[in-house]
C-alpha cells in the first residue's frame, strides 16, 4: 500500500470534478445541495462539505459509519441547573413555578445533549474524518453499499 502521508487525503479545488464521470451521487443535507455531497468516481471518493472538497481514494482500508456524538455542553449545563432547581425547591429559595421551570429546562438540556448529532465517519487507515449529517437516509446505505462494492471491484481488478 503506498505511504499516505500525513493525512491521507488530498485537497483540490472544485473545479478539477469537472473531468471525471460520477458512478453515484448521495448529497449530506437535502437533493440538490451541490456544496453539501458525496460523490463516487472510478477511483475516488469525494466528499464535498460546505464546499470544500477531501478526496479518498478507493483502497480496501476505507471504512464508513454513522456515529451520534453527545453535546457536552447541554449534558453538564442540565445537570448543574437542574440539581440546583431542586435545591432551590426544597429551600424555597425563589419562587416555585421558576424552579419547576428551571428543572422542565434542564431535563430538556439533558436530553438534547444526550441525543447529540448524527456524523457520517469515514476512516481510512488512522484517518478518521467526520462529516455532519441531517439524518440517516436508504440513499446513504445505498451510497455506501456501492463504493463498498467498489472498492472489492477495484480489489479484484487488482488481483487478476
Amino acid at each position: 500500500m503506498p505511504s499516505l502521508g500525513w493525512t491521507g487525503l488530498r485537497s483540490c479545488t472544485l473545479g478539477c470534478m469537472e473531468k471525471e464521470i460520477p458512478i453515484a451521487v448521495c448529497y449530506l443535507n437535502h437533493q440538490g445541495d451541490d456544496r453539501n455531497k458525496c460523490v463516487l468516481n472510478d477511483s475516488t471518493l469525494r466528499i464535498i462539505k460546505d464546499g470544500r472538497l477531501t478526496t479518498y481514494p478507493l483502497e480496501s482500508g476505507l471504512s464508513f459509519s454513522f456515529s451520534r456524538k453527545k453535546w457536552m455542553f447541554p449534558l453538564i449545563g442540565g445537570s448543574i441547573l437542574g440539581c440546583m432547581s431542586v435545591l432551590f425547591i426544597y429551600n424555597n429559595l425563589f419562587h416555585p413555578w421558576i424552579s419547576l421551570t428551571a428543572m422542565v429546562v434542564s431535563a430538556l438540556a439533558i436530553y438534547f445533549g444526550y441525543e447529540g448529532s448524527l456524523f457520517l465517519v469515514v476512516r481510512m487507515g488512522k484517518v478518521e474524518n467526520i462529516f455532519p449529517v441531517k439524518r440517516r437516509t436508504d440513499d446513504f446505505r445505498m451510497f455506501i453499499a456501492r463504493v463498498q462494492k467498489r472498492i472489492v471491484e477495484l480489489e479484484q481488478n487488482t488481483v487478476s
